[in-house]
C-alpha cells in the first residue's frame, strides 16, 4: 500500500488526490501512433480508435 499524498505512476496512469490520468509516456506513444496512422487504411484507423476508446473515456 503507497500513501496518495504525492502522485505515483500505476500501470502508465499518474494517480493523485486530484484524479487519475494519463501518464506523460502514455500521452508520448498515443500521439505517436496516431501521427503513423496518417496514411493507413480507414478500417486500420477505426481499430485503432476503437483500442483507445476506453483509455480515452477513463483518461
Amino acid at each position: 500500500m503507497v500513501s496518495t499524498t504525492r502522485p505515483v505512476a500505476f500501470l502508465g496512469y499518474r494517480v493523485s488526490r486530484a484524479g487519475i490520468r494519463p501518464g506523460k509516456r502514455m500521452m508520448k506513444r498515443m500521439k505517436q501512433r496516431f501521427r503513423a496512422l496518417r496514411h493507413e487504411s480507414p478500417e486500420r484507423v477505426a481499430r485503432s480508435i476503437e483500442s483507445y476508446r476506453g483509455w480515452i473515456g477513463f483518461g
